[in-house]
């Protein structure tokens, strides 16, 4: 992510982590079924329209997946299939949009 800053005249663009953002925590996020073998959904709820990212990765913190999604304000359902993914076990998970984020912990048994 980036963030903008006006300093006067001009813009700063600012390349962000997402530990450096200070968002509040998305409410309602669960997935299911868990544990998992063929697939997965995670479901969250926002109250906005919004593109958020969510990221996956292994025990050992290696991303195992990465998506941009438009979501709806509402209900939102993303669907992960275990034959899309080179990972088993405990699979972590982080979603952010622009406003709040979430983190969790799923297992995939392959």
């Amino acid at each position: 992510p980036e963030m903008y800053v006006d300093a006067g005249e001009e813009i700063i663009i600012k390349d962000l982590t997402i530990d450096q953002l200070e968002l509040r925590p998305m409410a309602s996020v669960s997935n299911q079924p868990n544990p998992w073998a063929e697939f997965t959904d995670l479901v969250f709820e926002i109250s906005y329209s919004d593109r958020v990212m969510i990221k996956l990765y292994d025990s050992n913190g290696r991303i195992v997946e990465v998506r941009q999604v438009d979501v709806v304000k509402g209900l939102n359902n993303v669907r992960f299939n275990a034959e899309d993914l080179d990972a088993s076990g405990v699979i972590f998970y982080d979603i952010i949009s622009s406003k709040e984020k979430a983190q969790g912990k799923m297992i995939l048994i392959k």
